[in-house]
C-alpha cells in the first residue's frame, strides 16, 4: 500500500491536534486507509523541506510506492543553514527565550558526525534583525534558488513515476509568474493544486484559526477533502 508523504510549514505540520478531531493529514491518511509522514516544519520553508526530503529518501523509510503532498511556502522565506556550535546554539536560545518564539531547529544530514550538524534559522531574513541585535551577521539567502531547487526535486521524484502533488498555503505565496512556471512543467506524475487553501476557507467562510491565520484544522480537511482526497483515490 501506498505511503503518503506531506511536506510543507505550519499549514501542514502536524505537531499540534485539535481536541476530538486531530489534524487534517491524519485524517486524510486515515480516510484513504494510507500510512502516512508528516516532515511539515511551522515557520519553515522550502528548502528545509529539501533537505528533509533528500534525508528521507536516503533513509531506510523510503519506498518506492511513496505519493508526495508538498505544500509550498512563501517564496521570499529564505533558508540559512549554519554549523552547529554551543556558542551559536547559546545565543539563539537566549534570543528564543527572550522573545517567546522558535527561530532555530536542528535539521539531521545523511552523514552521521558532529561536523555535519546544522541550524536552520526560521523565517529568515524575517529574524534577521532581532538576530543581529545579539552580535550575529549574516549573509542574505537568494530565495528563488530554494524555490527553483523544490520544483527540480519534484520533477525528478516524477521520473521516478512518484505521484506528486503541489499546493499552496496561500495566495501568493508564490509569484504568479513562477507558478506559469511550475503550471508548464506538469505532467501525468505531477500535477499542480493552484487553489491555496487559506482563500479557499475564507471564501467558503470557513472556521479560522485563533491566530487569524490559518485556517482551523477542520476547515483545511474540507479543502482536502475537495482537492487532494478525489486525485488520490484515481491512484490507490
Amino acid at each position: 500500500m501506498s505511503k503518503l508523504v506531506f511536506l510543507g510549514d505550519s499549514f501542514t505540520n502536524n505537531d499540534y491536534m485539535k481536541e476530538n478531531f486531530g489534524h487534517w493529514t491524519n485524517k486524510l491518511a486515515d480516510d484513504l486507509g494510507c500510512e502516512f509522514l508528516n516532515f511539515g516544519v511551522s515557520n519553515g520553508n522550502n528548502n528545509t523541506q529539501n533537505k528533509l526530503l533528500e534525508n528521507y529518501i536516503l533513509s531506510d523509510d523510503y519506498s518506492a510506492d511513496d505519493i508526495f503532498l508538498w505544500q509550498s511556502s512563501y517564496e521570499k522565506r529564505s533558508t540559512l543553514f549554519l554549523k552547529k556550535s554551543q556558542k551559536l546554539i547559546n545565543i539563539l536560545d537566549q534570543i528564543q527565550q527572550k522573545y517567546d518564539t522558535k527561530i532555530y531547529e536542528n535539521i539531521p544530514t545523511f552523514f552521521d558526525n558532529s561536523d555535519s550538524e546544522i541550524v536552520n534559522i526560521k523565517k529568515f531574513p524575517e529574524t534577521l534583525p532581532i538576530m543581529t541585535k545579539y552580535g550575529l551577521d549574516f549573509p542574505q539567502s537568494i530565495d528563488k534558488l530554494e524555490l527553483q531547487e523544490m520544483l527540480l526535486i519534484i520533477l525528478l521524484l516524477s521520473k521516478l513515476n512518484h505521484k506528486v502533488f503541489l499546493f499552496l498555503g496561500w495566495q501568493d505565496c508564490i509569484s504568479s509568474d513562477y507558478v506559469k512556471q511550475i503550471k508548464s512543467k506538469t505532467n501525468n506524475n505531477f500535477k499542480f493544486i493552484d487553489v491555496p487553501i487559506k482563500e479557499w476557507c475564507i471564501e467558503n467562510n470557513l472556521l479560522m484559526a485563533d491566530d487569524g491565520e490559518h485556517p482551523d484544522f477542520e476547515s483545511t480537511y474540507a479543502w482536502s477533502n475537495k482537492f487532494l482526497k478525489p486525485e488520490l483515490e484515481k491512484i490507490l
